[in-house]
């Protein structure tokens, strides 16, 4: 009679025992630098890179929001799943690449280029000059560990002859700064 009472007793708190529920992804929300303008008559572009680099080999992360203000502090650019705009496409492949969600092991990027073009922020946005000392904030959710995630930008300067011809591109990296709260 104990027995049954026992395993009764067991099948009632299975029953009654809240199911497991998986945890949610995690968002983080990291601040880089970035600059996009065009100087030297159009002969010279600076622009950045937003790198996101998911080293986890189980989960994939998911891009939420991309914030970019000028230099003034006004918002020129909000894209993602959070903003209810699409991030442009990386059309630096022969596929355009939506890079909302990286997946496990990979890195992508989206450059200041996808944005504006190999132009100056429009003038309603500041102009070239507002473009100079820029800020991105990225918001990205992930499962996991958080320290497989970084988030960085690299900028990139392109200077061209009179002719059309490209004479030099230099870029350098920059880190992103967590600033969750």
């Amino acid at each position: 009679m104990k027995l049954g009472k026992a395993i009764w007793f067991s099948a009632l708190c299975l029953a009654l025992a809240p199911a497991a529920v998986p945890a949610a992804p995690k968002t983080q929300t990291l601040a880089c630098n970035v600059s996009h303008f065009v100087r030297a008559g159009g002969l010279e572009l600076r622009s950045a890179a937003i790198l996101v680099h998911n080293y986890d080999s189980s989960n994939p992360a998911t891009i939420e929001r991309i914030t970019i203000r000028n230099a003034f502090g006004a918002v020129v650019h909000d894209s993602g799943p959070e903003a209810g705009v699409l991030i442009p496409l990386n059309t630096d492949f022969a596929v355009p690449l939506d890079v909302t969600t990286v997946p496990s092991g990979a890195s992508y990027y989206l450059r200041t280029n996808h944005i504006w073009g190999n132009n100056s922020l429009p003038a309603a946005d500041g102009g070239n000059e507002a473009g100079q000392a820029m800020s991105a904030v990225v918001q990205v959710s992930k499962e996991g560990k958080e320290d497989l995630l970084v988030v960085r930008t690299r900028p990139r300067s392109r200077v061209s002859s009179l002719s059309g011809r490209s004479l030099s591109t230099t870029s350098g990296a920059s880190t992103g700064v967590s600033i969750n709260g």
